[in-house]
């Protein structure tokens, strides 16, 4: 008995071995049902976005200020400028795959007086001229890979300007439509104070003819003179847009700006906004990532 559970006891041990020692065997996946198309199409199909976007509207004096912003923005003078670092940082970063050469030269001259100590002196001039050149191996990519990633930060820099220069013209397209609209709340707002004022007269002349009580008079005076509150805010809300615009022109604050359009455009056909995907292509600030 004991020798049948001691052979039992092997065999038990032998399977659970040779069970674990089974090789593993990638489960075999059948392709997906349907056809895959012969041709792709990156972008939706439809009215491309303009660039210039800013022309759609059709106002030359837009197009000006806009023009004016683009060449004389602080903001775009920044990012110009970081531009040229980054291209100027990747020809530095490939300048190491290059042996460096350096040349030195100097000259001295003195005096000393000859060895029978008379007040004779002899003159000596020395001059002297080096160079030496030192080259790194590049054994393990370090330099190859500063080059490369130097050489990458300069289109993506150059998408931080389109981004800038988007936001620029934005913003003065913004600034601009704002204080037209300020100057139609203005006008709108006088037009309202001149039609309360002749019903404040007819209240007044009422009264006089004992038809309406006081209380009708001073309720109008109120409504009259809370028109008249509300113009000066107007008006300080317009100076500030035309204070912010200068800033955006790259102006001082209170530089004189003219503009003539009292009317807002009509805004265009909206163009067709595609699919997620498209806007990893059509805006500069997540191209740069």
């Amino acid at each position: 008995m004991k020798h049948f559970l001691k052979t039992l006891t092997v065999f038990i041990l032998l399977g659970f071995s040779a069970s674990s020692c089974t090789t593993f065997k990638a489960q075999i996946r059948t392709n997906p049902a349907g056809e895959l198309p012969k041709t792709f199409s990156l972008y939706t199909t439809g009215p491309e976005r303009p660039e210039r976007w800013w022309v759609e509207f059709k106002e030359q004096e837009l197009n000006t200020l806009v023009k004016e912003a683009l060449s004389g923005s602080f903001s775009l003078q920044e990012a110009w400028a970081r531009l040229n670092q980054a291209r100027a940082l990747a020809v530095q970063a490939g300048s190491g795959l290059y042996p460096d050469l350096t040349g030195t030269a100097g000259a001295s001259q003195g005096r000393q007086r000859t060895e029978s100590g008379s007040a004779d002196t002899q003159t000596s001039k020395d001059y002297s001229l080096g160079l030496a050149s030192t080259y790194e191996l590049d054994l393990w990519g370090r330099i190859h890979s500063e080059r490369e990633a130097a050489r990458l930060e300069v289109p993506a820099t150059r998408e931080d300007v389109n981004a800038a220069a988007m936001t620029v013209a934005a913003e003065v397209t913004d600034r601009w439509a704002n204080i037209i609209s300020q100057r139609m709340q203005k006008a709108l707002l006088e037009e309202q104070l001149q039609i309360n004022q002749t019903y404040l007269e007819l209240v007044e002349l009422r009264f006089q003819n004992a038809m309406v009580s006081a209380l009708d008079v001073y309720q109008q005076r109120q409504v009259v003179e809370q028109v008249k509150a509300q113009i000066p805010l107007i008006e300080a809300q317009e100076q500030l847009l035309m204070h912010e615009l200068a800033l955006l022109l790259g102006k001082p604050p209170q530089t004189p700006i003219e503009i003539t359009s009292d009317t807002l455009p009509a805004p265009g056909e909206i163009p067709v906004t595609g699919l997620p995907a498209d806007l990893l292509s059509s805006r500069p600030d997540i191209r740069s990532i």
